[in-house]
């Protein structure tokens, strides 16, 4: 009869490469905003440029104002 394999017999399910698992996820980013969002900003902008905007953050799942604010972070972050 075979021995009931205890916790500490296991092997462990993360100590392997799991690139063959990780590969086929999607991930998205997280962001976590700390400061309040308290000014209010205007633009002007082509309308196929907002509609192309609309589709894009629609196809993420996202609202689209939180897509432009993204993009203006990442912009002014990977300047600095």
């Amino acid at each position: 009869m075979k021995a009931k394999q205890t916790q500490s017999d296991a092997k462990d399910p993360l100590a392997g490469d799991l690139s063959g698992v990780l590969g086929k996820l999607e991930f998205q980013k997280a962001r976590f905003l700390v400061a309040a969002k308290d000014t209010t900003v205007t633009l002007r902008m082509p309308a196929s440029l907002m509609q192309s905007a609309q589709k894009l953050a629609k196809r993420r799942g996202v609202k689209y104002q939180r897509l432009m604010r993204d993009a203006i972070v990442d912009y002014v972050v990977h300047a600095s």
